[in-house]
Order: structure tokens, then C-alpha cells, then sequence
């Protein structure tokens, strides 16, 4: 029976995005085929890590790993793995991604058991011995139970990997924070900003948070980051409870910054950089965008106060958020030529939103990102509204050009023509005449 009891030795770490590995023989270490406990295997893993809580003294099942009862063989392919330790989430993270592109799999893997052989298989670093003796705190950060409410994403391994192959690989820098964990720490940084999908899933989000909590120069958390106020539990509260309108997936690290409570500024390091945020703050705030207090979300007035002016000031990628944001509170989520308003509520609570919000005079065309020159259309009429295929008659009435109607595959978009326009609530965010003639007469051609 192989020993898996592991010796500390030191660890060298590769560059981020990179694939190549030595070659076994020039390692010169054994090497284990990976496989995958069955669900037999899953269960008694299980009963060992509930009774490991309060038994100090019961071993890891290591037979789990090998025995033909408790284990099958990995379906994706051959991957050979190695006995080692890992400094962090993302050594691991690349370590796990690498052998498996080796062996020819470049795919997500998440084949059932897969996490739980790898969770024992490594288990002096995933669940090493804590100051009391003990090693088991949750045991559903070890195991994956489908049959449960337990969240999946808060297996330790299985999230380490997803957010390196889902953000990790195209954007490095903004998974600093989260992937510079330990494996087997599970405490605020992972709980608050790891674990939450509409964080984890957003890149503005990530790179704020790292903005804020990450020591660049040292590759690790800065001090006190557990602050009440101010700390990651604190940020990931605040975010997850912003508006449905703020959709955390389209928004800039800069916009969120600017929304989050001022006091969130002490951990910005650069003086210019706090200075533009505050300075971007103070704006939003003067448009009727308020960052409420710590944990409470944003909220702003019923209409827009920002005027072109205002937001020829700020950064474009802000005034892209702040458009998009506006637009869609005016229309409440809803197309105005289609009333469609398709949402998506993962179980982090976060809203994701079809809608998009259309510039009708093009920003490039000399509009502005301002409500009166917006509207809330799905991706399909944005794409025919930009095509000219669509456009609006003085009394807001919705036109389809003829030769849209005439071909039969544009039949849902011609069931809208000679309806009427559905506005905002509040007459003066209802899209500005001189806007919508320009669009039909220079996009649509029709006048």
C-alpha cells in the first residue's frame, strides 16, 4: 500500500499561464494515476471526515484511494500526478490544469469523485493538523454532495480550479487575491469574495477587490482586511446587495470603487488614484447615484441628474456603466419595443440582465450617455435597431423598415411594427425627438 503521509520540502512556484512541465524522469518521483472515488468511496470518505472532527486520533482512509471497492479510474484520459505541496490556491490550481492539458484534456473536468480523491489524495495540505490535533472543521469543503443543499462551489480544490480556468487563464491579475489562499484556508477572502458567484464571475469586482485587499509588492493579503466596516465582508455585502440594475459582470473595477462607501478608500495605496476615486464619487453623488453605507448597496434618485457635461468628465469606461445603469432603472429592466425583460438570478442573489442599453445617436456620432439619448432594447432589437432595420416615429410608434418585412425570417420583429413605444414612467427620461429623427434619418434612411 503506498504511503501518503507527505514531507515538507520546498516548492517552486511557475509563472502564471504556463503549460510545460518537467519530465517525470528529470523529477525523478513517483508518480500515481489519478482516479476517482465511486460513490461508495465518496460516502465512507465522508463518515471518516464527520467522526474526524471529534476523534483526533482516527486515520485518514488512504485505502479509500486504490481499493477497486472505493475507487474507479479516471474516464477523461491518463493523468499522472505526484506526492507534493502547494504554497496556494493557484499553484495548485495550475499544477491540476497542467497535468490534466498533458494528458489532452483541455476542458473543464468535473467528473464525479474526481474532487474528493484529489481532496484525500492531498490531504496533509487540504486538511492539514491544526494547533488543537484535529484537521476536520466542515466536511462539506472536502466532498461534493448533489443529494444536499451544500453549495458546490465551496469545495476548496474544485473552486480553486474553476476560477483559474474560468478567469485565471485570461486575466491572472485579477484572481491575485482569492488564488493566493492557501488550499486549505476556507476564512473571509474565499467566504466572502471566492464562494460568491456574481464576485467571483466578475471581473470589475475582482480587480477592486484586489485593488483593495491585495499586497502587490509581497504577493499576499494586506494586514486587517477582517475590519467590520471596511474589510472583505464588508465588500462582498455591499455588492451583492446593490440594485438589480448594477449588474456586477458589465461594470468596471473604477465604477465599483466609486460606489463603494468612502471609507473604503484608506486601502488604496496610490494618492492620485484615491484622489479619482473620490473625485468620481463626488459626481455620482451629484447626479443622484448615492453609495449607501457599508453593507447596504447603492441607490439612486428615480432620474438621472448626470448631464452630458458631467460625464464627459469621467473615465469612458464609467460613463459606459453609469449610461447603462440609468437606462435601465428608466425602462425597469424591460425592452421598449419588445417589453422582454429576461433575468437571471444565480444563488448568490445577484440579477443578471438580457437587456442592454442602446445609445440612439452613437456615441462615435456625437451622442451622449444620457437617458433622453438611450434605450433599453434586448440584444436582437439592439442589433436591428443599430442596423437601421428599426426605427421611431415622432409619436413614439415603432416602425420596421419594408424591406425587414419582406423577408419571412423576420417575422417576430415585424409583429412590432405600428405599436407603440413603451417609455419610462417619468416623462422626462422619455427618449428625446430630435434623437430619434436623427437615427431615421441617417441609420434607418426613412426620412
Amino acid at each position: 500500500m503506498t504511503q501518503y503521509t507527505l514531507a515538507a520540502r520546498p516548492v517552486r512556484r511557475r509563472r502564471p499561464g504556463t503549460r510545460s512541465l518537467e519530465t517525470d524522469a528529470v523529477r525523478g518521483r513517483a508518480m500515481t494515476r489519478l482516479r476517482c472515488l465511486n460513490e461508495h468511496g465518496v460516502r465512507e470518505f465522508e463518515r471518516y471526515l464527520v467522526r474526524a472532527r471529534d476523534d483526533r486520533s482516527v486515520a485518514p482512509p488512504y485505502h479509500l484511494l486504490e481499493s477497486p471497492r472505493s475507487s474507479a479510474a479516471f474516464v477523461l484520459g491518463e493523468v499522472e500526478i505526484e506526492q507534493r505541496a502547494f504554497a496556494d490556491r493557484r499553484e495548485f490550481a495550475e499544477y491540476m490544469d497542467a497535468r490534466f492539458v498533458d494528458a489532452g484534456i483541455d476542458e473543464d473536468v468535473d467528473v464525479d469523485g474526481v474532487w474528493e480523491w484529489l481532496t484525500l489524495y492531498y490531504f496533509d495540505t487540504t486538511c492539514p493538523v491544526r494547533g488543537d490535533g484535529r484537521r476536520v472543521k466542515k466536511p462539506n469543503r472536502y466532498v461534493l454532495n448533489p443529494s444536499s443543499e451544500v453549495d458546490p462551489r465551496r469545495h476548496l480544490l474544485r473552486n480553486a480550479y474553476l476560477v483559474h480556468r474560468r478567469m485565471g487563464l485570461r486575466d491572472p491579475r485579477a484572481v491575485d487575491l482569492i488564488m493566493s489562499q492557501r488550499v486549505d484556508d476556507y476564512a473571509k477572502v474565499i467566504t466572502h469574495i471566492g464562494e460568491r458567484r456574481t464576485i467571483r464571475d466578475s471581473r470589475g469586482a475582482l480587480h477592486a477587490a484586489r485593488e483593495l485587499y491585495f499586497d502587490a509588492a509581497h504577493g499576499r493579503t494586506k494586514r486587517n482586511i477582517s475590519d467590520t466596516e471596511i474589510g472583505v465582508q464588508a465588500f462582498g455585502a455591499f455588492l451583492v446587495n446593490l440594485p438589480h440594475e448594477y449588474d456586477l459582470t458589465t461594470l468596471s473595477s473604477t465604477t465599483i470603487l466609486a460606489l463603494l462607501p468612502d471609507g473604503f478608500d484608506d486601502w488604496i495605496e496610490d494618492e492620485e488614484r484615491r484622489r479619482q476615486i473620490a473625485e468620481l464619487r463626488r459626481r455620482m453623488e451629484e447626479g443622484g447615484i448615492h453609495a449607501g453605507s457599508s453593507g447596504e448597496g447603492a441607490t439612486s434618485t428615480n432620474r438621472s441628474l448626470l448631464t452630458d457635461r458631467d460625464l464627459k468628465l469621467m473615465p469612458r469606461r464609467v460613463r459606459d456603466d453609469l449610461f447603462r445603469i440609468e437606462v435601465l432603472r428608466a425602462y425597469d429592466g424591460r425592452c421598449a419595443v419588445s417589453r422582454l425583460g429576461i433575468t437571471y438570478s444565480p444563488r448568490s442573489g445577484s440579477v443578471r440582465r438580457e437587456v442592454e442599453a442602446a445609445h440612439i445617436i452613437p456615441v462615435a456620432r456625437g451622442g451622449g450617455d444620457v437617458v433622453v439619448n438611450g434605450l433599453a432594447l434586448n440584444r436582437t432589437v439592439h442589433w436591428a435597431f443599430d442596423q437601421g432595420m428599426i426605427w421611431i416615429d415622432d409619436d413614439f410608434r415603432i416602425v420596421i423598415t419594408r424591406e425587414t418585412m419582406k423577408d419571412e425570417r423576420n417575422e417576430w420583429l415585424s409583429t412590432h411594427h405600428g405599436r407603440q413605444l413603451s417609455l419610462p414612467s417619468d416623462p422626462e427620461l422619455s427618449p428625446n425627438r430630435d434623437a430619434l429623427r436623427w437615427h431615421a434619418r441617417h441609420v434607418a434612411e426613412a426620412v
